[in-house]
């Protein structure tokens, strides 16, 4: 929380590189209370059921997920499998609750039947309260001024020394109130390289969002939640959000003229030498991994 009382949520979205990377806008609708988006990889069905990657709604709710060792969930035996299935679990989250304490709730009553071992979901909401959720328990703050997540179970009393971005953002945000600037900075402090697809930053108090990908701390995707959803229920492309971005010019040059006008493009790009190389490791990765197109 800043000295205006704004809660700013930042995150980074680390997996193999790829462009299908998708907003999924969810306006609000009957029978439920708020309308909402979410973030999904490999295609906007997935920003309907368990491969939500995070998402905020209208109350200024938000959470996203760190991937951490598998652990067996504490009570499972106590818990219930969700009336409408695991698939709509992340969904009803965003579309009926407002603080985390609702959320935090909700799991010591429901939980995966599926999966959810070895993750845990981070949350914050518009009153400055913070949560944590993994299989090993969960934890509330209410009167902390920040909340860091990294991958390792912090409940579950794992060692912070195992993931190196943890102290970065510790010591970031422990000398300076939080903002755009200084959430972006630790987004690309604590970026790994051509690991992080995308960094997403929300103030749960206005709104707004902010999106950086493949690297790129200049160019960015500003919007707000309500312009979204005065928009309907769509899905957007992340890298068609930001033309500016050199990847996504590359990108698109591929689409529309070859790979080769999309090589002589990339040599082209007026970039540090270390943004370049991941530019170029990012397609590279996409071709290979995603598109199995080894002959570029």
């Amino acid at each position: 929380m800043d000295r205006k009382g704004h809660v700013w949520f930042g995150n980074n979205e680390d997996a193999s590189f790829s462009f299908y990377n998708y907003i999924n806008v969810f306006p609000k609708k009957k029978g439920v209370k708020f309308g909402y988006y979410t973030l999904s990889k490999d295609k906007p069905e997935n920003g309907e059921n368990t491969q939500i990657a995070g998402g905020m709604n209208e109350a200024g709710l938000a959470f996203d997920f760190n991937a951490t060792d598998l652990y067996p969930v504490k009570g499972m035996y106590l818990k219930k499998e969700f009336p409408q299935g695991d698939k709509a679990m992340l969904s009803y989250i965003l579309a009926n609750f407002k603080t985390v304490e609702q959320v935090v709730s909700f799991f010591q009553t429901y939980w995966f039947q599926f999966g959810f071992r070895s993750v845990q979901m981070h949350l914050a909401d518009r009153h400055g309260h913070f949560a944590l959720i993994s299989p090993t328990g969960s934890r509330i703050l209410k009167n902390s001024p920040f909340q860091v997540s990294t991958n390792f179970d912090i409940y579950g009393k794992a060692d912070s020394t195992s993931c190196w971005r943890y102290p970065i953002a510790q010591t970031i945000l422990k000398n300076q109130s939080p903002s755009l600037e200084v959430v972006t900075d630790i987004c690309k402090k604590t970026a790994q390289g051509r690991h992080t697809i995308y960094s997403s930053i929300n103030n749960l108090t206005t709104g707004a969002i902010c999106f950086y990908f493949s690297g790129d701390y200049v160019n960015s995707y500003q919007t707000t939640l309500h312009s979204l959803l005065k928009n309907g229920r769509k899905s957007y492309a992340l890298y068609e959000l930001i033309p500016q971005n050199p990847i996504c010019q590359v990108y698109k040059t591929y689409q529309s003229k070859g790979v080769e006008a999309a090589y002589e493009q990339y040599k082209h790009l007026p970039l540090a030498t270390e943004h370049k190389r991941i530019v170029l490791e990012n397609l590279l990765e996409f071709f290979t991994m995603e598109k199995n197109e080894y002959t570029i």
